[in-house]
């Protein structure tokens, strides 16, 4: 009961009710209950007070210096005049520290301490900058299935990482490197089966040494000068005064009036004393401030993983990794360094020899280094600069860009250096490759038969040393992330065929390669068509998110079996019509999952230009945003608000089959597929698509089982197609409903989207759709 009680207390007082006063009363039932025997059962009685709810009189910051108060309230979410909230304040002090991560402040701390003064609350926050960071060395590891040995190149993991040795650490970049590694389809993305792709760092050693003399100088200079001591701060004066709490309203609560009579119940106050961890209420009192007395500094900060994840080995032992996640199957490397330990003079960290002076550049040979001592700590000098980039030297694995540090035995001290740390990631293989035969449905294009080959991390040049030997086959053509698909559908009303190829780092460059072959074949109600053809795209990342591509896609596109009678539009395109298009694309992609994105954006816009038959200019942007809204510790069961817009436009003299069309699951839902058109008054009104289409879309997913398995969504849909740009707003259609998605995980990453939707405004001749499902391709 006291643990219950001290809960509702806490509750309490993390809303703003500080004064908040929970007792229990337990009465002890007469007679049989019909339950047990009798006198078994109590009745349990809580007693509230709450008294006053507290505002926030003030917020006030001690000891930043990097930003100003006024900048670091612009991050708050707490506001001075509003209620106090506890959870908020944590979330508020997450802020904080994050603006300190990204100007490489990766170590500092927030900590609240709310000071109550009657019904009214005045927010301290005190902040521990810590040192400002650059990245060290980078030791990327990468680990099996179930202790299998991996088979993924760490070029495969390092190029998606944006940041390298030198730069300023930056814990967004840290972040997006992560999101980058789950969204590649190559590691583990689910904590339920294993561990997901994380980064941890240390408190620099040489920042430990350095911090402790600083303190050990500033003791001698206060005893030397004991008039000098001051409160060191940024409170408004030498003397702090806290004023009693105003008396809660309202008569004392009862005492436990149970015919036991045995247990007085908890008392209020030791409840009050008990919460003392997070608020302060003060009796008046002066505090008059002391000379500050040197502190010891926590010897390590270790970034740890978020609350679920697979704990392992402290990132940086003096020996090799042990355990499950280490051994013979567990491939690491260091980008700057290849050993675990303290660094040696070698072709890629020339910068310490034997007796701690610089190396004699790329031909040191390598040699044991000394043990740290006070002035260099396990990594060197750490006010050295940044030297370029070597391509290749020695003996380094290709491409994966080494960065040494230039570290000058005899560079001065400046007075704010910025220490070097070593950053350990850490990433877990799955499952990549797909054999697939089955039967796939929706209701736009009907029943089809579906078989697919499919391999998401595939190695083109990774060729079986012995063919003849079975083992050598187990991880051929796997291990660079290249994405290898081959694809077979036929149907009722689709049939497609297509092989493509895909690399996202072209010879580990910053650029990408898709090129693919198709045979596609589509029974419209207005006519059949036939497309052959093939594309190829070459892109360019010029950041991990953002990239651009230009591409070819040529073929022939045969038109036959038209409806009766002809459109003029129609008519014009039937037969066979040979067409070379080139397009430019860009793109900036932040989200976390392909399928099912929970944060995040897409942002695309192209332009393309067809010759041929028919020659037009076509140009379209889709804007996807995704809000994470709350999730569960383990980071599994997020509410996602999804918000999307999109809009083609394209030359009034685009044949038919280029046009646009709207309806249906990947569209408008709520309408049948292809059904909100123009149409030709003079050809029963048949659909003969618009030169401009506008959409946009809202949607609310949660959670409805506990592993994610199955969602629900709530959306509402709208857009319109038209003949003229200028007529956008005309026949402007709205639908609204709700569905869900489940995912299982031997159909691949795709869900299956069940969606009930229902039109609100429509148009004359649109065809209305209550039911609109997809198995087996993806919205």
């Amino acid at each position: 009961m006291e643990q219950d009680v001290e809960k509702l207390t806490t509750y309490y007082r993390k809303l703003g009710f500080f004064y908040a006063k929970v007792d229990y009363d337990i009465d002890e039932t007469q007679g049989y209950t019909g339950l047990g025997e009798p006198n078994s059962w109590v009745n349990i009685t809580f007693l509230v007070d709450e008294g006053p709810r507290c505002k926030i009189r003030d917020i006030r910051f001690i000891g930043n210096k990097l930003f100003s108060e006024g900048e670091l309230k612009k991050e708050l979410k707490s506001r001075i005049g509003k209620f106090y909230y506890q959870d908020m304040v944590e979330v508020d002090m997450g802020k904080v520290r994050e603006e300190y991560g990204i100007r490489g402040h990766v170590f500092a701390e927030a900590n609240p301490d709310p000071r109550i003064d009657g019904d009214e609350v005045e927010l301290i926050i005190h902040v521990k900058e810590g040192p400002q960071c650059r990245v060290g060395e980078i030791k990327m590891e990468i680990v099996g299935i179930d202790g299998a040995e991996p088979y993924t190149a760490l070029s495969t993991a390092m190029n998606r990482l944006s940041f390298k040795p030198g730069d300023l650490m930056n814990t967004r970049e840290i972040e997006n490197s992560e999101r980058r590694l789950r969204f590649a389809g190559v590691f583990n993305s689910n904590p339920a089966t294993g561990m997901l792709p994380n980064f941890t760092f240390e408190m620099p050693e040489q920042y430990l040494v350095d911090e402790e003399r600083r303190r050990n100088e500033e003791k001698q200079q206060m005893i030397a000068s004991p008039e000098k001591s001051n409160y060191r701060g940024q409170a408004p004066s030498n003397t702090l005064w806290y004023r009693k709490p105003v008396d809660v309203p309202g008569e004392p609560l009862r005492k436990n009036t149970g015919t036991s009579g045995t247990n007085p119940g908890p008392n209020p106050e030791e409840s009050l004393e008990a919460f003392s961890n997070f608020f302060r209420i003060r009796t008046p009192q002066p505090v008059i401030p002391q000379s500050v007395t040197p502190q010891s500094v926590t010897p390590h900060s270790v970034r740890k993983p978020p609350v679920g994840m697979n704990t392992r080995p402290a990132p940086y032992p003096s020996g090799p990794l042990t355990g499950p996640l280490a051994g013979p199957h567990a491939r690491s490397l260091y980008l700057g360094q290849q050993t675990y330990g303290a660094p040696t003079a070698s072709p890629y960290n020339p910068y310490n020899s034997a007796d701690g002076s610089a190396g004699s550049g790329l031909n040191a040979a390598p040699a044991p280094i000394a043990q740290p001592s006070q002035n260099q700590g396990i990594y060197g000098n750490p006010y050295g600069s940044i030297v370029s980039p070597i391509e290749n030297p020695g003996n380094t694995p290709a491409n994966l860009g080494v960065l040494p540090m230039s570290d000058p035995a005899a560079a001065p001290r400046p007075q704010n250096p910025i220490y070097p740390i070593r950053v350990h990631g850490i990433a877990q293989e799955t499952r990549t490759g797909q054999l697939m035969m089955s039967v796939a449905v929706n209701s736009d294009s009907g029943l089809m038969g579906r078989f697919v080959i499919e391999e998401q991390n595939f190695d083109a040049l990774r060729w079986p040393k012995n063919p003849s030997r079975m083992a050598d086959w187990r991880n051929a053509f796997r291990g660079k992330g290249q994405i290898f698909r081959i694809e077979a559908v036929p149907g009722e009303q689709v049939q497609r065929y297509e092989v493509s190829w895909a690399t996202p780092y072209l010879f580990n460059l910053d650029y990408s390669l898709r090129t693919s072959g198709y045979y596609y074949q589509r029974f419209y109600d207005e006519w059949y068509e036939d497309r052959v053809g093939g594309t190829i795209s070459v892109g360019k990342n010029w950041t991990k998110d953002l990239s651009t591509s230009i591409s070819y896609n040529g073929g022939n596109i045969r038109m036959y079996h038209p409806i009766s009678p002809i459109p003029e539009r129609l008519y014009s395109a039937l037969g066979n019509n040979d067409f070379h298009t080139f397009g430019l694309t860009l793109t900036h992609d932040t989200r976390d999952n392909q399928y099912l994105a929970t944060e995040g954006h897409l942002f695309t816009a192209g332009v393309s230009q067809t010759v041929g038959k028919h020659q037009y200019l076509a140009g379209t942007y889709d804007i996807r945003q995704y809000f994470m809204l709350r999730e569960r510790p383990d980071r599994s069961g997020r509410w996602v608000l999804a918000l999307r817009s999109a809009a083609g436009v394209t030359e009034g003299n685009t044949p038919i089959y280029d046009r646009y069309y709207a309806g249906g699951f990947s569209s408008i839902r709520g309408y049948e597929y292809r059904s909100v058109t123009p149409r030709d008054p003079y050809a029963l009104n048949t659909g003969i698509g618009g030169t401009f289409e506008f959409y946009n879309s809202a949607e609310l997913v949660f959670p409805l089982t506990a592993d994610d398995m199955i969602r629900g969504l709530v959306f509402v849909d709208s857009g319109t197609v038209q003949e003229d740009i200028r007529d956008w707003q005309d026949d402007y259609r709205v639908s609204t409903g709700f569905g869900f998605r489940i995912t299982i995980p031997m159909m691949g990453p795709a869900p299956i989207a069940l969606d009930f939707a229902f039109p609100l405004v429509k148009s004359e001749f649109d065809k209305t759709q209550l039911f609109t499902f997809n198995v087996g391709f993806f919205r």
